[in-house]
């Protein structure tokens, strides 16, 4: 495992061969996740994409639509601490992208603060609920001049979309979830047919 602060990482380095990742156990299969040399990587373009699920909501108020459900008190506490984890690692963001609910908006705002960024986030509304289709359409219809971007979304969608598009097998992303994939293409539209260069999944209680 890689450390960061206290928290564990597990990056495509540290995979065996027939092995498969889940939340609770630690490899997955090392043909799914090809690794190239620097030489290869430093003549690619590269793109990287973290994709997160929102942190822990409230449902303490019964009456409110699902959209306007807030973060809990773990929730505000995980948001931090993932965001405090990626800032560790001297994570930069060229844009962040989120559900318009309030719990992912809110941890989209949190994590940002932790990682000092002064990007906008953009609210896309077919995010809310979306599945691994819509999800990976909004990614896809990104602007290439950004290499570096966040999407903060919702299950199943957004582990359905991980198993899709990183060739690893991920059983659940729990709450504040992410996972970080690296891709050596030039356009966002080309992540679907490309298999990633580098691969981290990390949550809440992976300490």
């Amino acid at each position: 495992m890689q450390n960061s602060g206290s928290s564990r990482i597990c990056t495509a380095g540290q995979i065996g061969h027939g092995e498969k990742r889940t939340q609770s156990g630690i490899s997955w299969p090392i043909s799914a996740v090809p690794i190239m040399t620097n030489h290869t990587l430093e003549r690619k373009a590269m793109k990287k994409l973290l994709l997160v699920r929102h942190a822990k909501s409230s449902w303490k108020d019964p009456s409110l639509p699902d959209a306007e459900r807030p973060l809990n008190r773990r929730g505000e506490r995980d948001a931090r601490e993932m965001g405090k984890r990626l800032a560790q690692r001297s994570v930069r963001l060229d844009l962040i992208i989120s559900s318009p609910a309030k719990r992912a908006i809110a941890t989209a705002k949190r994590m940002a603060k932790e990682l000092d960024s002064d990007k906008r986030i953009v609210e896309e509304e077919k995010l809310y609920d979306a599945g691994a289709r819509q999800i990976l359409a909004v990614i896809r219809s990104a602007d290439d001049e950004h290499d570096a971007i966040m999407l903060v979304a919702h299950n199943p969608g957004v582990t359905d979309l991980v198993n899709q598009i990183s060739g690893v097998q991920l059983d659940n992303i729990p709450t504040c979830g992410i996972v970080e994939l690296t891709y050596a293409v030039e356009a966002w539209k080309e992540i679907a047919l490309a298999k990633p260069v580098d691969f981290s999944f990390d949550y809440p209680k992976n300490v």
